[in-house]
C-alpha cells in the first residue's frame, strides 16, 4: 500500500517582507537542489497585446543580460557551476528553472534574482531575440503536430485568449516594440505575481535565507489582476480539418470540462485512465488491438485554470478519419451509459497514484510538482484533498461524468491528413534510509546470462530491465527494423497470457511494462511499487522466454511502427538527420538506416523474419538482467536464477556489433543539399569519431557539451550575437567501435552558408588548442552534474550499466567518470580533434527550401 503521507505532506513556505512568495520541500540525499521561479503571467494576461507572444518574448529577454551579468556570463555562471538552466512560457505561467548541485545553489538564486528584477533590454538584444522568435514561429509551420494543436485550440475557443498561440501570431509580434516590451515586464512582473519553489537536499532554514538575501530588495508595487475574457458555451460541434504533405493522419477529439479545483476533477481524472492509460486501456484495445484503426491513441486532461479541456489523440493511416469517429463515439457511449467494473476503477486509482510517485523521483520534478501545487493551483496541500476525493471514487461516479461532458455541445475535433486523402465529410517513506545509490554487482548464471542488482531505497520503487545487443548489426538487409518491430511483439502475447492479460496484470499494481529499441540495443523494462516486485519479474521473464508471435500483432504492430517512421520523416529535423546518417555511414551501413527500417523493408517483413531475428540475438550469453531499486536483494537473486538458469545453454555464437567502418569516402568542403518544402533549413557539419567501447568516449562527450551546450562560444557567436539561427547544439551516433560527432543548426535559407562557416571555425579552434581552462572546467562540472540527474531513476541507472555490460565496458563506469573526467587535459582534447576532426573526412549537409 502506498504511504499517503509520501503523497500529500505539506511544504515548507515563508512570506518575504515584500510580499513574494516562497515554498520549499526537502528531498532525499542526492546532492542536487532544483531553484525555479513561477511568474504567474503567461499569455492568457497580455490583454491589450493579445495573441503578440510578449510573455513569451520577456522569457527570451531576461536571458540577454543584466544589470549584474551579461548574456554570456548569466549563463556560464550557472554553467561553471555545474548547473543547469532553462525557462519556458505557458497560457497561465512563466516558469524559469535552475537545477545545481545542492552545494552552489546560491548561484541559482543569484541568477534568477537578477533575471527577473533587473534584467536589460537593450535595443540591440531586443532586434536580436526578435529574429529569433520570428523563426521559430516560422519553425511551428514545418511541425504537423503543432499545426494541429494550433488549430484545435482556435477552434475549440472563440472568446478566450486560448485560442492564440502561446507564442503568439507572427502578424501581431512583428508589431511589439520594445516599450511595450518594457511595459509588459514592468506590469507583471511583481512581488505579486513571482513565486520562488525550491525542493532538494537543503535544509529550508538555507533555502529560506537565500530567497531572503537575493529577492527581499525587490520593491512591491501594485499589480492589478489582468482582465480575462470568458468563453461563452458552446451550442454544436466544432470541427476544423487541415491537409499538407504528412504521411499520416493525426486527430485530436475534444471536449469542454471545467477546471482543476472542480469537483468532478478527481472523477475525470480517473475517467481519462480507464479511457487511455496503458495497452489494456478501452480505446487501445477497442480502436488499437480489435479495430486496427489507429496506430497510437493517448487520452489525457488539461485543466490549468476555470476551464480544461479532455483530450483524445490519435496517429492513424490516411483517410480513416471518418471510422475513428464513428468507432470513438461507439466506445464513449459505452462507458457513459453502463456499469464500469469497479475493479478497474480501482486499478486506475493505484494508477495514478503510483504515477504521482513517480512524478518525486526526481529533484526537478519535486520542485515542479510542487510549483504547479502551491503557485499554479494556489493550494499546496491540493493532493491530499486530491486524494482523498480519488480514493472514495466509485463506478457511477466514473459513469456520470462521462455521459455530462462526453456530449456534442462540448466537442470539437481537429485533423490533419494528407492531401489527397483528405475526407470532406467531414509519499514520506517512513523509515527508508536515505543513502546515495550504491554500486551495481554482477552475477553469471552457467549459460552466461547476467545479472546486475543495485539497491536503492529513496523509492518504494523497483525497476527491472532485460537487455540485449540488437539493431541492423543483427538484421537481414531485406528485414531492417526488424529489432524494432520485434521489442514491440516481446510486451504483448506470451505463451502463458494474452497482450489485454499482460497489460492488465501490470496495470492493476499502477506498474509499467515497455519496450525501446535502439541503433544497438533492444530492452524491455518493468516498473512497479517495491511490494510488487514479483509481478514484474514474471512479466519480464514470460515476455523475454516466452514469447507468443501472434501475425494478428504482427501485422497491427507493423502497420503501426510505418506509420511513425512516417510521421517522424514528416519533421524537416528527423529528415536531415537520418539523410546525414545515410551519406556519412554509407548505404551499406546499418546506421544508414532508420531504427524503424524502411517503408519497403516494412512491407515485406514477415512474421518468420521476427522469429528467425528472436532465435539469433535471446541467447544467454547477449541477455543482461539489470534490476534497481528498493528490493530484496538475496530473494530476487534467487528467483532470477531460478527464471533464468534453464534458458538454453550457452553457445559460442559470439555474438558482436560488426561493420564498424565510417563513410566510404571523404566528403571534403562542399556541402551536399537536400531540398525540402519547408520554413526552415537545416545546417549538419559531421566527422568521424570514436565508438561507445573507447576510451577515448569521455573526450568524445566533452567536446560534444563544449560545442553543444547554452554556454558553448558556437551558440554565443551563431544564436546570440549574431542571431543566425535559433538553435545550434551538437550530437554523437554510433557503435561500440565506430562513430560520427555532428554540429547542427536551424536556420534561414540565406543564412545557411553563415552558419556553417561559423562551425568551421569551431572545430578550427578546438583543433587548434585554443579552449580556455575555464571552458574545459565548466564542461566537466556540468558533466558530473548530468550524471547526478541521471542517477536520481532506476530506470536511468539500470539502463546504463546494462549498456556498459553489453558494451564490454566496466559495470560502474558511470560512478568512475568524475576521476577520469579530471585526468582529461585540453591537450588531449586537441590530439583527439586533430585525429578526427579533419575537414578533408568532414561531411556538410544541408536541408531546406
Amino acid at each position: 500500500m502506498i504511504p499517503f503521507d509520501f503523497i500529500t505532506a505539506l511544504p515548507e513556505q515563508t512570506i518575504l517582507a515584500n510580499g513574494l512568495r516562497v515554498f520549499f520541500r526537502k528531498t532525499a540525499s542526492s546532492g542536487l537542489a532544483s531553484v525555479q521561479a513561477w511568474v504567474k503571467t503567461g499569455s492568457i494576461h497580455e490583454e491589450k497585446y493579445l495573441g503578440a507572444g510578449v510573455s513569451h518574448f520577456v522569457e527570451h529577454m531576461v536571458f540577454k543580460g543584466s544589470e549584474k551579468f551579461s548574456a554570456d556570463a548569466l549563463t556560464q555562471k550557472v554553467q561553471a557551476a555545474g548547473g543547469y538552466i532553462n525557462a519556458y512560457t505557458a497560457f497561465e505561467r512563466t516558469v524559469y528553472h535552475v537545477d545545481v548541485p545542492a552545494e552552489n545553489a546560491a548561484t541559482a538564486f543569484d541568477v534568477l534574482s537578477q533575471m527577473l528584477l533587473y534584467p536589460k533590454f537593450n535595443d540591440k538584444d531586443f532586434r536580436s531575440e526578435r529574429n529569433v522568435i520570428l523563426r521559430e514561429i516560422d519553425m511551428g509551420a514545418d511541425e504537423p503536430d503543432r499545426r494541429l494543436a494550433d488549430a484545435a485550440f482556435s477552434t475549440a475557443f472563440r472568446v478566450h485568449p486560448y485560442r492564440l498561440p502561446v507564442i503568439g501570431h507572427r502578424e501581431i509580434f512583428e508589431q511589439i516594440d520594445r516599450n511595450a516590451l518594457c511595459d509588459y515586464f514592468e506590469r507583471r512582473y511583481t512581488t505579486d505575481t513571482i513565486h520562488l519553489v525550491i525542493a532538494g537536499d537543503m535544509e529550508k532554514e538555507v533555502a529560506f535565507a537565500l530567497a531572503e538575501k537575493y529577492f527581499a530588495a525587490a520593491v512591491r508595487k501594485a499589480c492589478p489582476a489582468p482582465v480575462v475574457p470568458v468563453e461563452p458555451q458552446q451550442l454544436a460541434r466544432r470541427r476544423v480539418a487541415l491537409t499538407g504533405d504528412v504521411n499520416i493522419l493525426r486527430g485530436n477529439a475534444i471536449w469542454k470540462i471545467p477546471g482543476i479545483a472542480h469537483e468532478d476533477m478527481p472523477a475525470i481524472n480517473v475517467l481519462t485512465g480507464i479511457l487511455g492509460d496503458g495497452d489494456s486501456a478501452l480505446l487501445h484495445r477497442e480502436l488499437h488491438e480489435k479495430l486496427g484503426l489507429v496506430h497510437e491513441i493517448d487520452v489525457s486532461s488539461w485543466a490549468p485554470g476555470e476551464q480544461g479541456l479532455l483530450w483524445i489523440a490519435y496517429i492513424a493511416d490516411c483517410g480513416k478519419q471518418d471510422a475513428i469517429e464513428a468507432a470513438l463515439q461507439t466506445a464513449l457511449a459505452e462507458i457513459a451509459h453502463k456499469r464500469i467494473p469497479e475493479k478497474l476503477v480501482k486499478k486506475i486509482i493505484r494508477q495514478k497514484q503510483v504515477a504521482f510517485v513517480n512524478s518525486r523521483k526526481t529533484v526537478a520534478r519535486v520542485a515542479a510538482r510542487l510549483g504547479m501545487e502551491a503557485v499554479a493551483i494556489g493550494y499546496p496541500g491540493v493532493a491530499e484533498v486530491f486524494w482523498e476525493k480519488v480514493s472514495q471514487l466509485v463506478p457511477e461516479d466514473i459513469r456520470r461524468v462521462a455521459e455530462k461532458y462526453f456530449r456534442e455541445d462540448r466537442l470539437t475535433i481537429a485533423t490533419l491528413d494528407a492531401e489527397e486523402k483528405t475526407n470532406t465529410k467531414k509519499q514520506n517513506c517512513g523509515n527508508a534510509e536515505n543513502a546515495a545509490p550504491g554500486r551495481f554487482e554482477m552475477f553469471t548464471l552457467k549459460n552466461g546470462v547476467r545479472i546486475l542488482l543495485q539497491r536503492e531505497h529513496r523509492l518504494p520503487k523497483v525497476h527491472m530491465r532485460a537487455m540485449m545487443l540488437a539493431g541492423g548489426a543483427f538484421e537481414e538487409p531485406h528485414a531492417r527494423g526488424a529489432s524494432a518491430l520485434l521489442s514491440t511483439l516481446l510486451t504483448l502475447d506470451t505463451q502463458k497470457r494474452t497482450a489485454a492479460e499482460i497489460a492488465e496484470t501490470i496495470e492493476s499494481v499502477g506498474g509499467t511494462f515497455s519496450d525501446s529499441a535502439g541503433a544497438n540495443t533492444l530492452a524491455l523494462a518493468v516498473e512497479t511499487l517495491s511490494e510488487d516486485c514479483d509481478t514484474a519479474r514474471e512479466i519480464l521473464c514470460d515476455a523475454v522466454l516466452r514469447p507468443k508471435f501472434s501475425q494478428r500483432n504482427f501485422n497491427l504492430e507493423r502497420d503501426a511502427q510505418l506509420a511513425a517512421l512516417k510521421g517522424e520523416l514528416d519533421e524537416i529535423t528527423a529528415f536531415a538527420r537520418l539523410k546525414l546518417l545515410e551519406k556519412f555511414f554509407g548505404e551499406k551501413h546499418f546506421l544508414s538506416r532508420h531504427i524503424y527500417g524502411t517503408e519497403e523493408t516494412l512491407k515485406s517483413m514477415a512474421l518468420a523474419d521476427l522469429r528467425k531475428l528472436y532465435e539469433k540475438i535471446v541467447v544467454p550469453e547477449n541477455l543482461v538482467i539489470a534490476v534497481s531499486g528498493d528490493f530484496d536483494r538475496d530473494d530476487l537473486l534467487k528467483k532470477l536464477t531460478r527464471d533464468f538458469e534453464g534458458f538454453r545453454p550457452r553457445r559460442k555464437t559470439n555474438l558482436k556489433i560488426e561493420n564498424d567502418a565510417v563513410h566510404e569516402k571523404p566528403h571534403g568542403k562542399k556541402p551536399l543539399f537536400f531540398k525540402r518544402n519547408a520554413e526552415q533549413t537545416i545546417v549538419q557539419l559531421a566527422f568521424p569519431s570514436v565508438g561507445f567501447s573507447d576510451e577515448r568516449m569521455l573526450a568524445s562527450a566533452v567536446l560534444n557539451e563544449l560545442t553543444g551546450g547554452m554556454a558553448s562560444r558556437l551558440f554565443s557567436e551563431v544564436r546570440e550575437k549574431r542571431g543566425l539561427a535559433y538553435f545550434v547544439s551538437a550530437s554523437r551516433a554510433g557503435t561500440p567501435r565506430a562513430g560520427m560527432f555532428s554540429l547542427y543548426a536551424g536556420t534561414q535559407k540565406e543564412n545557411a552558408g553563415k552558419v556553417l562557416t561559423e562551425m568551421r571555425k569551431e572545430i578550427a579552434r578546438i583543433r587548434n588548442g585554443k579552449i580556455s581552462a575555464a571552458e574545459l572546467a565548466a564542461v566537466k562540472k556540468r558533466l558530473i552534474v548530468s550524471q547526478r540527474v541521471e542517477s536520481q531513476t532506476p530506470g536511468a541507472r539500470a539502463e546504463e550499466a546494462g549498456q556498459n555490460v553489453l558494451y564490454g565496458l566496466p559495470l560502474n563506469r558511470g560512478a568512475e567518470m568524475e576521476a577520469r573526467l579530471a585526468e582529461l587535459t585540453i591537450n588531449s582534447l586537441t590530439r583527439f580533434a586533430k585525429e578526427f576532426f579533419c575537414e578533408k573526412k568532414s561531411l556538410a549537409l544541408i536541408v531546406g527550401p
